[in-house]
């Protein structure tokens, strides 16, 4: 299944998807199995500059839409903290993961 969808691979080339769009599709699909730091890895080690840009420009977006929820999320009550401690936990895995992209292309 391609990520978040119950699509597949084949599904979309029966579509006629090029297979070069497949593959990127493919790297940025999210495996249950695989550690985020290892699907990351994956697609830096594919070198599909597709998937790389895709990927850098998701991580952009997140880091975006964590910084919004910062400024607008009230911390009085004990479980807005933990949404709050959840948004700067994943914000920082994401800004590592980007950090991380970002060198190895370079």
């Amino acid at each position: 299944m391609v990520e978040d969808s119950d699509i597949t691979l084949d599904d979309l080339r029966a579509d006629g998807v090029e297979e070069d769009v497949l593959a990127a599709v493919d790297l940025l699909t999210h495996r249950p199995e695989m550690t985020y730091e290892d699907y990351v890895k994956r697609i830096v080690l594919s070198r599909n500059e597709t998937a790389i840009q895709v990927k850098l420009n998701d991580l952009h977006h997140n880091l975006h839409r964590a910084e919004l929820a910062l400024t607008t999320l009230d911390t009085s009550t004990r479980e807005r903290q933990e949404l709050l401690d959840e948004i700067l936990s994943i914000a920082a895995m994401h800004d590592r993961a980007e950090r991380y992209i970002r060198n190895a292309i370079r």
